[in-house]
């Protein structure tokens, strides 16, 4: 009894993945069940080459009801079984139907599909579906009008019809080239390829072939004014097609010998070939009302038989109940576990999110409190400091004025406690200006040696002056006490070259170098002896500044060579 069945079954998914084209695609809606419940019973090897069959026509209806996505999805899944058997021919012929499907949909995956195939066949030198892949990419190449690479492929599909005596395919090749030629008007070329298809067909009695390329000359005719020719053409059409039955195509010429008798102002016979399109078309609609009962009472046994195998496969699934019920209680069980350990950790989560927050908010708040008190001294410091300091400079000013008498020491006293007062304003500026930023960007920084150097520059007018900051450099954070100390430095090792070098030149640059920030102030002044020299407060400075900030500074000189100091912060 189960071999029975199984053979039955067998029966049934070959009959249905051999069923032609028209039919398949005309019956979509009702057979995509059947072929996906067919599917469901592919759990042995042996239903491997009807599975990888039932996946393919799946994808196919599942076009043809415009769900694109999914028949990408079943048609890999049967690339993929097809590839596990090593069938390259079904392989290179499914990307290449997958690509001719997608052609008005999205172009770039037809093409990738199609390339594929052609790839693949090619490699492997599998004429048989490269007779069909080399047509099907000429029509994408047509459709995006690349004339020249549309007859390329149209070319070498029909040289391989043409060596493997293809009769039945070689019109389809040739129609293809005449429909080329005819698209580009060029008339002349296109009537030898659409005669040919013509005369191969008439060889063949294709009774649909020869409605088609009928249809094809008649446009041709149309085109280049032969509208006598053309309606002979279409006559033919018309009662070939209606003796033989084909619906479709005597529709096809009905219309087009309508649209003939327009153009040429004969609007009764028009009319008269438009009421029969009508007519057709009614005819058509009944035609399929009437396969639309016969398909219902095939589906109607179809199911009966299904029902038969269905209630034998219950009994069966009866007896895994009971084993799915205790596995079901056991995954239960386990589930509610594995439910309270997500809960306990999601609420230890939840607990150091929220410490999380409290701390950053904490921290915020902290910040805030420290830039209002920095703000706050920065204000005492410019209004007291700064404007007592200011008070003085007036005062020697006043003094200077009134008593224009004054010895010339004293006046000399008063001159340099004029200079270092206004000398502290600036630094006092300059330490305000740093109190004043949480952090510094390098564009900062450097805005402000920018100004400190342009007033060197006008007062030393017989040194050139170059400063340069990389962009990299540029992009560069650290703290008010990494800013104040770098300017600080900087300002020094420029006064330092001005007062004792004799330059012509101070060149400073700014760049970033891995993770170190680099700033060189070069002098060609007559430079000095490291090994004698006594290093000064301004150097000794410069040193300690850079190690409170975790830098380094590295002096080289020679005499009369000039001096090169470099300032180094990792950053």
């Amino acid at each position: 009894m189960p071999f029975s069945l199984f053979g039955q079954s067998s029966t049934t998914i070959d009959s249905l993945n051999q069923l032609p084209f028209e039919q398949k695609i005309q019956n979509a809606n009702r057979l995509l069940p059947r072929y996906l419940n067919n599917w469901k019973q592919f759990q042995s090897p042996k239903y491997n080459k009807r599975a990888n069959e039932t996946a393919a026509n799946i994808s196919l209806l599942l076009y043809y009801q415009g769900k694109y996505d999914l028949q990408i999805e079943w048609g890999l899944k049967a690339i993929r079984g097809f590839q596990s058997r090593h069938d390259w021919e079904k392989v290179a012929q499914l990307y290449g139907e997958m690509g001719y499907r997608m052609k008005r949909h999205n172009m770039i995956l037809a093409e990738g599909y199609m390339q594929r195939g052609l790839h693949l066949a090619e490699h492997k030198n599998l004429d048989q579906p490269l007779m069909g892949l080399y047509d099907n990419y000429g029509v994408l190449k047509e459709m995006q009008e690349q004339w020249d690479s549309a007859y390329f492929f149209y070319q070498k599909g029909l040289k391989l019809k043409m060596r493997y005596h293809d009769q039945s395919g070689l019109p389809y090749s040739l129609n293809n080239l005449g429909g080329l030629f005819l698209l580009q008007k060029k008339y002349a070329q296109a009537r030898p390829f659409f005669e040919k298809a013509l005369q191969v067909r008439q060889s063949l009695n294709d009774s649909i072939g020869l409605c088609e390329t009928n249809l094809s000359l008649a446009s041709l005719d149309q085109a280049e004014k032969k509208p006598i020719k053309a309606l002979q053409r279409l006559d033919f059409v018309v009662h070939y097609a209606q003796r033989k039955g084909l619906t479709d195509l005597l529709v096809q010429g009905l219309q087009q010998r309508a649209s003939l008798w327009n153009s040429l102002g004969k609007s009764d016979k028009a009319v008269s070939d438009y009421q029969e399109v009508v007519r057709w078309k009614d005819s058509l609609n009944l035609s399929t009302m009437r396969a639309k009962q016969t398909e219902l009472e095939v589906s109607y046994r179809t199911q009966e038989k299904e029902q038969q195998l269905h209630e034998q496969e219950l009994q069966v699934a009866r007896q895994k109940y009971w084993l799915g019920f205790l596995v079901l209680g056991l995954l239960s069980v386990l589930g509610i576990g594995w439910l309270l350990l997500r809960q306990q950790k999601l609420k230890l989560l939840q607990t150091q999110q929220a410490f999380a927050l409290e701390k950053a908010i904490q921290e915020v708040a902290n910040q805030n409190q420290l830039h209002e008190q920095r703000l706050a001294i920065s204000r005492d410091l410019h209004d007291n400091i700064g404007a007592q300091l200011t008070f003085i400079i007036s005062s020697i000013d006043t003094l200077k004025f009134a008593f224009p008498a004054l010895n010339e020491k004293l006046t000399l006293q008063l001159d340099r406690i004029s200079e270092f007062s206004q000398q502290t304003i600036r630094e006092l500026r300059d330490t305000i200006w740093a109190m004043n930023h949480g952090e510094f960007h390098m564009e900062d920084l450097k805005m402000r040696l920018s100004n400190f150097i342009e007033k060197a520059a006008s007062v030393a007018t017989s040194v050139q002056f170059d400063f340069q900051c990389t962009p990299e450099a540029s992009a560069v954070t650290f703290s008010s006490l990494s800013g104040i100390h770098l300017y600080r430095s900087i300002q020094e090792a420029v006064n330092n070259a001005l007062k004792y070098a004799q330059p012509n030149r101070i060149q400073v640059q700014v760049q970033r170098i891995n993770n170190s920030l680099q700033i060189e102030i070069r002098d060609d002044g007559k430079g000095f002896d490291l090994e004698n020299v006594n290093f000064g407060n301004g150097l000794h400075n410069m040193r300690k500044r850079m190690e409170e900030i975790g830098g380094n500074l590295e002096i080289k000189t020679l005499t009369n060579h000039g001096t090169q100091i470099l300032l180094q912060l990792p950053v």
